[in-house]
């Protein structure tokens, strides 16, 4: 089996995870001016954080494996975030530099919102209005990606 070098593709994954490790930067300036509880939910804290320019976005989403239009509405607070996977939420919360709890604590306050209009409904992934239950399993993938990092090496 041979293995060709596609360097465009390997660029491209470059500048998404580039455009991704920014948010953190962002958020530690926003954070700065007021503290993450002032934060409606998930939502709110992302259109804080995520930079204007659909391209940046596109490829912050691409970093994040998720598509870009549920990274936007997202921001918008247009879709419950315990509909996407814990993994992408996960995710997002250690590129931007977060903690479990508060990712969990924003996704709930977003879905709080989003219940009265899903009744009946169990989003993908998540472990229905149970908070404490959506925490543990957070912390669990957050703990499975730590794993994974190459960071202590």
């Amino acid at each position: 089996m041979t293995f060709t070098f596609d360097e465009s593709r390997f660029r491209a994954l470059w500048r998404n995870a580039d455009e991704a490790l920014q948010l953190r930067h962002r958020l530690e300036e926003v954070l700065k001016a007021q503290s993450v509880s002032s934060f409606d939910g998930l939502g709110h804290l992302l259109d804080a954080v995520l930079p204007k320019d659909p391209p940046s976005v596109a490829r912050i989403a691409g970093a994040l494996r998720l598509p870009s239009g549920h990274l936007e509405r997202l921001r918008n607070s247009e879709l419950d975030p315990l509909a996407l996977p814990l993994e992408a939420m996960a995710l997002l919360g250690r590129v931007i530099g977060l903690n479990p709890e508060t990712v969990a604590q924003l996704m709930e306050r977003d879905h709080i919102r989003f219940a009265p209009m899903a009744q009946g409904v169990t989003a993908r992934g998540a472990s229905g209005d149970d908070p404490d239950a959506t925490l543990r399993a957070l912390i669990q993938i957050w703990e499975r990606l730590a794993s994974d990092e190459a960071a202590d090496l």
